[in-house]
């Protein structure tokens, strides 16, 4: 059974708290994420400014408010305690105490590859190539160099067909929406192998395991397309369709 997240409301608008990425997800538009990471961590909170109006942090407007985020083994001990390979009673007070499980680093140096899920799909990350691999299947890859990013530069989008196992591209003048095609939104780089990119980097090894852990598994959140901005695109290209036909059956 998937795993109750806790909420945040911020200024009245709710926010699932999903530790394993590090991110608020607003609860009725599940693409608007804020990352922990763009907060400031004040030692025992976190701390940014957000535009009630665009529910997302801001800098700028006069609109804008001062929020309060709880630390992430105050708001989900149990969450970080999956993330991070630990029992509940191994979790620490603050996040700044927490560390990457030893023996999955050494498992990572030793050059296994991380895996990530896309729905019941197991895939092997290789970040050193820029792609992930069906692990049963690994003639059968998807390519990480030209997938769109979200507006947080923190996830990797692109459609994928279910039955197929295939990254797709939906044409522009799409009318119907397709069958089994859900929207993935992958974790950056080093959500899901920060060993590799500190090495791609000619940075030690351990610079960024501690705030992105080596994990066993990442499930990849996916999402219906009914939440994204294709039921609109849809409905625009069906009344331009209609109104051109329109213009036909004039001449």
């Amino acid at each position: 059974m998937e795993r109750k997240l806790p909420e945040i409301s911020l200024d009245g608008t709710i926010f699932f708290y999903d530790v394993s990425f590090a991110e608020l997800r607003q609860k009725d538009e599940p693409l608007n994420t804020i990352s922990v990471y763009d907060l400031t961590n004040m030692g025992t909170h976190y701390e940014g400014k957000f535009s009630p109006v665009h529910k997302c942090l801001s800098e700028y407007g006069e609109n804008t408010i001062l929020i309060k985020v709880p630390q992430m083994v105050e708001a989900d001990a149990e969450g970080i305690a999956i993330k991070y390979n630990l029992e509940i009673k191994e979790v620490p007070k603050l996040d700044r105490d927490l560390r990457c499980p030893e023996i999955l680093f050494q498992d990572r140096i030793k050059g296994i590859l991380p895996h990530v899920t896309i729905g019941e799909d197991d895939y092997t990350v290789d970040w050193r190539l820029k792609e992930i691999r069906l692990t049963n299947e690994p003639w059968r890859s998807i390519s990480l160099r030209d997938l769109d990013m979200d507006r947080t530069g923190h996830k990797y989008l692109f459609f994928y067909h279910l039955p197929s196992k295939t990254k797709i591209e939906l044409p522009e003048t799409i009318t119907e929406l397709p069958s089994d095609v859900v929207l993935v939104t992958l974790p950056f780089e080093l959500h899901i192998d920060p060993v590799a990119v500190a090495r791609e980097n000619g940075l030690d090894e351990r610079t960024f395991i501690n705030f992105y852990p080596l994990q066993k598994q990442v499930e990849v959140p996916t999402y219906p397309l009914s939440v994204t901005g294709i039921p609109k695109l849809i409905e625009e290209n069906k009344m331009q369709q209609k109104q051109s036909n329109g213009i036909k059956n004039k001449l």
